[in-house]
Formats: structure tokens, sequence, C-alpha cells
């Protein structure tokens, strides 16, 4: 337990440098400073910890393919697939908490933050209850083999098992996981992110030692799911019982109209990020229908490859979302403002370049990467460029009109653009191939999103200033 918490203490050392204090000074300026130093240690933490997560997974995968095979490691990928389908269940609560502890920590109110953060807490607790309940009382009616499709006597036998402890830790997971929202809320990303880094070190070691002494597939699973559990486990430990003993969830300060209103927020969260996803993640199975699953191939190899540059953006952008909510709270609309302007400007800036260089030499990174012999579409790849920087204009705006509260409007935006980017990929994909997917998710964005952001954003800084005088 002593090397858990010498992680956090790791962490203080490492960002010594930027000497972080509370945002409570008299200058504007001060503030401004201090969460910009906030935001660069979030997101340079960021990236340390997703380069050790794909690090430790580039590791993984042949050292568990060759010890399982095929038919037991497919097992354990779909169970992922599943979880990764399934980050939805905490109903966005932890969304919601996010928004309400940037604005309480604008406040300087620790009593208001400890209510939502109790609240919350046994709101997740509760909804982890009902996800293992159902589970197991419907485990042994559960025909697992045909479930996951698998033949062999050995999996058959420990498919059950397998995706019981898989459940099981992941629900344990969803309150556990409310210390990162607090981290967030806070604008301390830089510490969750080393705490996740040492949940992705400690499955790393867990599954080397259960390929060694040869074990069966679910505790293979448990090693995989109960790492970063242990890491969330301890993390909640160390912030509640020795950090900030004050913000400890408590049933004294659980109270129903803030989980109500928890829950109101945090489904308006469920919806847009549900309608996204929606929009976002059936472009494959539109393409293998429409076209075959070779399609699907030629389509995703060049998306992964535009998505680099976004997501390496994204890792900083989220950072700004809990720093606009406490801005705002506090009255510092002209950081707030200006902070703003120059993510766009720097979205603008690095995705541009990127979308260029890509263009430039996507043939030559192709070529290397999977072979001359793959199938290059140049309307597909102009149009993944162009969807580049139009995605990452919008998530630069999302992060502001997150922390303003402003999730209704997001909501009917992501409604209308998920339904009829559906509906005009299945029409374009018909009539022009491959590349319709792509320019009928760019069509119904530039409609639906970011078109009304252009309208409403400006109107919505104004009465902010006007408001704010």
């Amino acid at each position: 337990m002593r090397a858990l918490f010498f992680l956090n203490s790791l962490t203080q050392k490492f960002f010594q440098y930027f000497k972080f204090r509370t945002a409570d000074f008299t200058s504007e300026k001060e503030r401004g400073a201090e969460r910009f130093k906030r935001i660069f240690a979030t997101g340079i933490s960021s990236v340390f910890s997703k380069s050790v997560s794909l690090g430790t997974t580039l590791i993984t995968i042949p050292l568990t393919l060759k010890y399982l095979g095929a038919e037991l490691y497919g097992l354990w990928m779909t169970l992922t697939s599943i979880m990764l389908m399934m980050n939805f269940v905490d109903l966005g609560i932890g969304n919601g908490l996010l928004n309400v502890i940037s604005e309480f920590n604008g406040r300087d109110d620790r009593e208001g933050v400890k209510t939502y953060i109790s609240s919350a807490f046994f709101e997740l607790c509760i909804i982890a209850l009902i996800i293992l309940t159902i589970f197991f009382i419907s485990y042994r009616f559960l025909p697992f083999d045909s479930i996951f499709n698998v033949h062999t006597p050995q999996a058959r036998l420990e498919a059950g098992p397998a995706c019981a402890i898989f459940i099981t830790c992941f629900a344990l997971n969803i309150p556990l996981s409310i210390c990162d929202k607090i981290r967030l809320g806070y604008q301390e990303g830089h510490i969750t992110n080393l705490w996740q880094s040492l949940g992705s070190v400690l499955g790393l070691v867990l599954i080397i030692l259960c390929v060694y002494t040869k074990v069966e597939l679910p505790w293979l699973i448990l090693a995989f799911s109960g790492a970063p559990l242990t890491a969330y486990a301890a993390h909640n430990f160390y912030l509640f019982f020795r950090e900030k003993p004050w913000l400890r969830p408590s049933l004294k300060y659980f109270h129903f109209a803030v989980s109500k209103r928890l829950l109101k927020i945090g489904l308006l969260f469920f919806i847009l990020q549900a309608a996204s996803a929606f929009a976002f993640t059936s472009d494959n199975i539109i393409l293998a229908q429409t076209l075959g699953a070779q399609a699907v191939s030629y389509y995703s190899i060049p998306t992964r490859l535009f998505s680099i540059g976004p997501l390496f953006l994204t890792m900083f952008l989220t950072a700004l979302w809990p720093a606009y909510g406490e801005a705002i709270s506090r009255g510092d609309m002209l950081w707030a403002k200006k902070t703003l302007l120059k993510s766009l400007v720097v979205t603008l800036l690095f995705i541009g370049f990127f979308s260029l260089f890509l263009l430039l030499s996507y043939e030559r990174i192709i070529n290397l990467w999977i072979g001359p012999n793959f199938e290059i579409n140049h309307f597909l790849i102009f149009g993944l460029a162009l969807w580049c920087l139009f995605s990452s204009i919008g998530n630069s705006l999302s992060m502001f009109l997150n922390a303003a509260n402003i999730i209704k409007f997001q909501v009917i935006s992501a409604i209308l653009m998920s339904s009829s980017a559906i509906a005009l990929k299945i029409f374009l994909t018909q009539k022009i191939g491959l590349p319709g997917v792509i320019w009928a998710t760019i069509a119904a964005y530039s409609i639906f999103t970011l078109i009304p952001c252009a309208i409403y954003v400006p109107k919505l800084l104004s009465n902010m200033g006007t408001f704010r005088k």
C-alpha cells in the first residue's frame, strides 16, 4: 500500500516546478496564469498516461494471444468491447459532477462540493449494485457459450466465470472512478493521469505473472481488470483519507434534491454522448452492410491515421473544461473569452498543419505502414483531412459550452446531427461509395453543429459579458 501512496508524492515532486496553488487570488491575471499551468500539466501527463497505456497494450497483445490462442483471446476482446459500449452506464452523473465541482470551486464552497460528491457517490453505488444484482440473478440462465460463440470445451467452461469477473470489476469501477471527476473538477488532472499510469503498469506486471504461471482466462481477466481497480481504490483512499478528508462521501451529506439535479444534468450529458457515439461509430456497420466487409478495412485504416492529431489535441482541450467552469463561476469572463479564442486559433493551426502534412504524405505513410497494395481513395483522404479540422473545432467549442452548462443546445444539435448523418451516410455511400460516409458526416456536422455554434456562441459570450458587468 505504501508503494501506491508513493505515487502521489512522486506526482507532487514531478510537478513541483509548476508550484500549483489555489486559484483564490485577488488578481484575475494570477488566476489565469495558474489555470494555464494546470492545463499544461494535465495535457503533458495525459500524453504520458496514454503512452504508457499504449505501450502496455503493445506488449500484452502478442503475449496473451500466443498464450490463450485465438478463441480465448477473442472472448477476452469481446468482453473488452462490451465494456467500451457500457461507458455511458453512469448516466452522465460523472460529467455532471465535474461541472458542479468546477462551479463550487470558483465559489470556494466546500460544503456544497461535499454534498454533491456524497450524493453522486451513492448514486453511482446504486447503479453498480443494480448491474451486479441483475447479472448474478440471471447468471445461471445465461448461455455464455452461445453469447460469445465459443466452441472448445475450455472456452465454454471459462466463458461464464470470465464474464462474471469482468462485470464485477466494471461495476465496482463505477463509483471508484469518481476520483477522476473530482481531480478534473479541481483542475488536478495531472494527478489522476499518473494514477492511471500506475494501474496500466500494475496490469502489465500481473498479466506477465499470469502468463508465466499459466493460469486460466478468468484469472488473467482479474489481473487485467483488477489492476486499474486497485489503483482507483488506492487513489480514492489517499484522496478521501489523507489529502482532502473534507471531501469524503458520507450518508449525512446525501440529499435527494441534489441527486435529482445531478441526474437531470447527467442525463443530458448521457443523451449528448450517446447521440454523438451513435453518429460516429456507425460508419463501419453502414460500410459493411452497403459495400461489404472489405470496404471497412479501406476506411478504418486511414481513419485511424487521421485520428492521431485530434486525439493528441483533446488531451489538452479536456483540461479547459473545468478551467472554464471555475473562471465563469468567479466572474473571470475576460479570461474565458480570450482562452476560447486562443484554443480555436491553436486548434486551427495545429490540426491545419497536421491535416496538410497527411494530405501531402499519406501515400508514403500508408505504403510504409500497410504496404503498396493498399487501395487509397483520394476523395476519402481529403474528406478525412477536412473532418479532422471540423471535429476539432467543434470539440474546442464544446469544452466551453459544457463548462457554461449549455447542454440542452448541444443535445438538440447532436440529435439532429446524428439522425441526419446516419440517413445521409446510407444515401451517399450508395451513390459515391466509400467516401460517402465521411462526407455525409461533414455535411451533417456543419449544418447542425458548426453553423448553429457560430451563431449561438458569440451571442452567449456577449450575454455573459453583460451579465458579469
